[in-house]
């Protein structure tokens, strides 16, 4: 499997080599405990060490046998240079080699993983790809065939409901050509009674008139009269009882 393949290129890789650099440090060592590897992620502790290793350090630079004045001040360091030596510079070639060989090594081996599971990535993606082309065309062509389906159905109600107001309208119209006919004998029966009312009228407004001048001259002649006998009255009476 992938993770096994994995864990073999991991084995694979040859640990690093560790350079042992002889009288490269002080002569006195810190007689300080390093810390505990079960207490590593304290940070307390690191610190704590880190501060103790540096002052020991230093404390021992300056104060060991092996300080060189000329050495300070050519190279602006408390420390002691070392100088390796032919040997060591061999078999700091050799592990330089194998690291680099070892590098490449697990470097081609993840690369050769990561290309793998690329390829495996890949062709799911390309599967999925597939699968939902397949759901899509799919869901699209049962979308169309309902919407044809509804669209086929509304045309048919649209199409029945026209014939049938198309029906009751002619019904109506039918109905209504006896009353067309009708029209204009009715108007022209309208137009008659409005001329003999018209006329009616007229004839009433004369009447009318003419009963007021005729009761006008009754009232005035009756008014004659009796001026008249109020007169003759009058006349007599002078007469009878002369003053």
């Amino acid at each position: 499997s992938d993770s096994d393949d994995e864990s073999e290129a991991c084995v694979n890789v040859a640990p690093r080599k560790r350079k042992n650099i002889d009288d490269s440090t002080p002569h006195q060592t810190p007689q300080v405990k390093l810390i505990n590897d079960r207490r590593i992620r304290s940070s307390d502790d690191i610190l704590t060490w880190r501060e103790s290793q540096i002052v020991e350090w230093d404390r021992s630079s300056w104060t060991s046998d092996r300080y060189d004045e000329a050495a300070v001040r050519a190279r602006q360091t408390p420390y002691p240079f070392y100088i390796a030596t032919k040997k060591e510079d061999e078999e700091e070639e050799v592990w330089e080699t194998e690291s680099r060989n070892n590098d490449a090594i697990a470097i081609r081996n993840i690369t050769t993983i990561i290309n793998r599971r690329f390829d495996e990535l890949n062709s799911r993606l390309d599967d999925i790809n597939i699968r939902l082309d397949g759901y899509f065309k799919e869901n699209q062509n049962r979308t169309a065939s309902e919407f044809l389906e509804i669209h086929n159905k509304l045309d048919y109600h649209f199409q029945i409901n026209c014939d049938r107001i198309a029906a009751e309208f002619f019904e109506v119209h039918n109905r209504l050509k006896p009353l067309n006919a009708l029209v204009p004998e009715i108007l022209d029966h309208i137009y008659h009674l409005s001329q003999s009312l018209e006329n009616s009228l007229h004839r009433l407004q004369t009447r009318i008139e003419e009963n007021h001048e005729r009761i006008l001259r009754e009232l005035n002649d009756q008014l004659r009269e009796r001026q008249l006998t109020v007169s003759l009255l009058s006349a007599m009476v002078t007469c009878v009882h002369p003053s």
